[in-house]
């Protein structure tokens, strides 16, 4: 599975969006000293009444939610889109077809109710490849037993935790939200406008925690993900074992839709960028390499 990318590229796009939102909240400050200044002048001036009035009915000279929403838009989209991708990464690898002539095999097996030897278990290991191909197999080794006691794990093949990596990846997708949607300054100084009731416990609980979702030195849910992804892609045999990068096949297809970029880098760049727009499938490949994926994001980014 080819998350690690992915997974890098949303961790970036975190990033730039905390950014953003620091360099919003530099103006609001100043916008607020402004205002702290006034009051300051005021004292002495005016009665404390007038002067409280006067406070409640500031409001602030930018539109601060605004510059906030637009800024998540053109970040959260593009982190969606890789998200979407791992996660059907993750689809295919347990939907991986059962090729029919290791069903035959297994079908024929307890058909027959052939007792097999060690050896032959581990040779009907070296074949199942696929997560279901594996499921089969323990299902043979488990009615092959006369019961429970018996049972050789031995003669079992390795199997991911199919629940655990789902729950770990949509525990990581939460915290990438809860980083976007909640996210107002270290300081929590912009959190007025942010699109949330602050007075909700849960949605206070949510802020306290984005300022905790931008890294996974701070966030265990990204070291849980990384964890179960690798662990999943080491059961199966490192030949069959897809790398994070594009795959001999992968760089002919984008060779041959975009055949010119040594003559023409700017102009394949720009074509590239296109077609990731209208195709998602395309995306994700262009996203892994090196020529393209800089002008790729950057065309995702500006199509929100």
């Amino acid at each position: 599975m080819k998350y690690q990318n992915y997974l890098n590229n949303v961790l970036k796009l975190l990033q730039d969006y905390r950014d953003s939102v620091n360099g919003v909240k530099a103006i609001y400050d100043s916008d607020k000293a402004k205002h702290d200044r006034e009051l300051k002048d005021m004292q002495g001036k005016y009665t404390d009444e007038y002067i409280k009035e006067y406070d409640s009915k500031w409001r602030a000279s930018n539109n601060y939610k605004d510059m906030l929403d637009k800024e998540r838009a053109k970040k959260q989209k593009l982190a969606n889109h890789n998200l979407d991708i791992m996660k059907n990464q993750i689809d295919k690898y347990f939907q991986a077809p059962v090729s029919a002539d290791f069903a035959n095999k297994i079908m024929a097996i307890k058909s027959t109710g052939m007792q097999l030897s060690k050896t032959e278990y581990e040779l009907l290991q070296k074949q199942a490849t696929s997560y279901m191909e594996r499921r089969l197999l323990n299902e043979l080794v488990a009615s092959s037993a006369d019961d429970a006691d018996k049972l050789d794990m031995q003669l079992s093949a390795e199997v991911p935790n199919i629940d655990s990596i789902y729950g770990a990846y949509n525990h990581m997708r939460e915290n990438v939200d809860n980083a976007f949607n909640f996210y107002c300054g270290d300081d929590l100084s912009l959190k007025e406008y942010i699109n949330c009731d602050c007075n909700d416990y849960i949605n206070t609980s949510n802020i306290t925690h984005a300022i905790k979702c931008f890294d996974i030195d701070r966030n265990d849910s990204y070291k849980t993900f990384i964890k179960a992804m690798s662990g999943a892609n080491d059961i199966l045999d490192k030949g069959n074992r897809p790398n994070e990068e594009l795959s001999d096949d992968e760089k002919s297809l984008i060779n041959a839709i975009l055949p010119d970029y040594d003559k023409y880098p700017i102009g394949s760049k720009r074509q590239a960028a296109e077609i990731a727009k209208t195709n998602a499938e395309m995306a994700s490949l262009l996203l892994l390499d090196e020529r393209y994926s800089e002008s790729v994001s950057k065309a995702l980014e500006e199509s929100v």
